[in-house]
């Protein structure tokens, strides 16, 4: 179990509107990113022929995609995501530590 500590700072009118940018722009960057792996991966699985398909469910039989991994990987976002607008107005680019 994990137990959050609140911190109380106080910040100037510029700080505080540094952070709530930050905090936008990644919240977007979230979203971007997880809007690239869904399409990446229902892409991938429209590729497949059995992908969609009739299946069980308990005592109903349904319709819909079966369930794969998703294959996208970090490394993959991090590529396709590096010239997007909200991951420049970070200050997370000036570190590529991820160039493994």
């Amino acid at each position: 179990m994990y137990r959050t500590i609140p911190v109380r700072a106080k910040f100037t009118e510029e700080e505080k509107a540094f952070w709530v940018d930050q905090c936008e722009h990644a919240n977007r960057l979230i979203n971007c990113a997880v809007y690239y792996t869904r399409q990446t991966h229902y892409g991938q699985l429209e590729q497949q022929e059995n992908a969609l398909t009739i299946y069980w469910c308990g005592d109903e039989l349904r319709y819909g995609w079966k369930t794969y991994k998703c294959k996208t990987s970090y490394l993959e976002l991090d590529k396709v995501l590096k010239e997007n607008p909200h991951y420049k107005a970070m200050g997370a680019p000036c570190c590529d530590w991820c160039k493994l």
